[in-house]
C-alpha cells in the first residue's frame, strides 16, 4: 500500500497532521466519557512516535492505569475456540503486506521473538516460549497456492483490497519501479509488456491493459480465496480502505482479538493495540516506516494521476476500451459481493 503524506510533514510532529478516529466500533472505547480511546489520548499527550522504544516502561503503568479504569475494554468477550491449529496472516499482492508484516511483528515482540525480516513474505515455524506464538504463521499468498488455506480448523485473517486500488496500487508501483531502475520479479522486466509500450508510446490504454494482465491472476486468486472462506467463522477478512483506513485502531483491535482470543492478559492486549497504533500512517504520515521509500510511497499528485486515468478509462465509449472495463466490472461485482458475506464490522 501507499503512504502518501508529503515530504515537508516528516519534519513535523505527528499530531499537526493527526486525523481522529471515528471510534465507529465502540460507542465508548475508552470508558472516559469524551468519545477518545486510550490511544487518542496516549498520542494527544506529546508522545514522539519516533522514539517509541524509550517508553516501555510508561507504556506499562499507562496500560495498567486504562485495564483499572475499564478492563473490559481489553478483555476478550467473545467465545472460545478450541483446536484451532494455526494462526495465521494471509496478503495477496498489493493488499497491504507491508502493514500487516508489521503489525504481526507486535505479537512476534510481545512474545519475546525476532520480527519478520523486511521484505520476508513467509513465516512459519517460529521457535518460542509462548504456545500461540508457535503457531502463527504470515503468507504472502502466492497465485495457486492451497497450503494454508484449504485447511479447517485454523484461524485466519485474510488482507483483501478493491480491485481498483489494487490496480491503482501496482500502476504507480511499476512506474516507481521504472523510475528506480528496479522490476517486478520477472513480468515487467519484459519490455515488450503492454505497459511499458503503452508508457514508451504516450498510450494510457494499453499502459493499464499491462497493469491488468500483471494483476489479473492475482485479483482471481483473491477472489477464489475469499469465495472459499465465505461461512468460515475462523477467518477474520478485512480491507485497507473499508476498514483500516475508516478506524485503524478497531481493525486492529478485532484482529488481535480473532487470533488470540483470551490468550493475552487485558494488559497485554493494551500494550498490543498501542504499539501497533504506530503503524497507523493516517496519524504519522509516510516517515513510519521509509523502508521502501523508492517504491511504495506514492505522493498524492500521483494518486490523483492514476485515478483520473483509470476513471477516463471506465467512463471510454470506444470499443478498444470495451475489453478492459469488462474485466474491471466483473472483477468489481465479484469483490462487493463477497464483502457483503464477508465483513463482520
Amino acid at each position: 500500500f501507499f503512504f502518501v503524506f508529503p515530504a515537508e510533514q516528516h519534519r513535523l510532529h505527528p499530531l499537526q497532521h493527526y486525523h481522529s478516529s471515528l471510534n465507529i466500533f465502540n460507542s465508548n472505547p475508552a470508558g472516559n466519557g469524551n468519545g477518545k480511546s486510550f490511544i487518542d489520548k496516549w498520542w494527544e499527550s506529546g508522545r514522539d512516535y519516533r522514539k517509541f522504544a524509550e517508553f516501555g516502561g510508561e507504556i506499562k503503568q499507562f496500560c495498567k492505569e486504562e485495564v483499572a479504569r475499564n478492563q473490559a475494554e481489553f478483555t476478550y468477550q467473545g467465545n472460545v475456540t478450541q483446536g484451532r491449529k494455526k494462526l495465521v496472516f494471509v496478503v495477496h499482492h498489493k493488499t497491504g503486506t507491508h502493514l500487516l508484516r508489521n503489525i504481526e511483528n507486535e505479537l512476534l515482540r510481545l512474545a519475546g521473538m525476532n520480527m519478520l525480516p523486511l521484505g520476508g513474505c513467509y513465516g512459519r515455524n517460529l521457535h518460542s516460549w509462548t504456545v500461540w506464538a508457535r503457531r502463527m504463521e504470515f503468507w504472502c499468498k502466492g497465485v495457486g497456492t492451497q497450503y494454508p488455506f484449504a485447511v479447517k480448523g485454523n484461524r485466519m485473517v485474510n488482507l483483501a483490497r478493491h480491485p481498483r486500488n489494487m490496480l491503482i496500487s501496482q500502476h504507480i508501483y511499476q512506474k516507481a519501479l521504472q523510475d528506480a531502475r528496479l522490476h517486478f520479479k520477472d513480468t515487467v522486466k519484459d519490455k515488450d509488456n503492454k505497459f511499458y509500450k503503452g508508457l514508451k508510446s504516450n498510450n494510457t490504454l494499453m499502459a493499464w491493459e499491462g497493469t491488468m494482465e500483471i494483476m489479473s491472476p492475482v485479483i482471481d486468486d483473491m477472489l477464489k480465496h475469499m469465495r472459499m472462506t465465505v461461512g468460515d467463522q475462523g477467518v477474520l477478512t478485512v480491507e485497507m480502505e473499508q476498514h483500516f483506513y475508516k478506524d485503524f485502531d478497531a481493525t486492529v483491535k478485532n484482529i488481535f482479538y480473532h487470533l488470540l482470543q483470551d490468550k493475552v492478559s487485558p494488559e497485554e492486549m493494551c500494550k498490543l493495540r498501542l504499539q501497533a497504533s504506530f503503524q497507523d500512517t493516517q496519524r504519522f504520515g509516510a516517515e513510519v516506516d521509509d523502508s521502501h521509500k523508492s517504491t511504495h510511497i506514492a505522493s498524492t499528485d500521483k494518486k490523483a494521476i492514476a485515478k483520473q486515468e483509470l476513471a477516463e478509462l471506465l467512463n471510454c465509449e470506444d470499443t478498444k476500451c470495451k475489453k478492459f472495463k469488462d474485466k474491471y466490472n466483473e472483477w468489481v461485482s465479484s469483490y462487493e459481493e463477497l464483502t457483503k458475506l464477508l465483513w463482520r464490522f
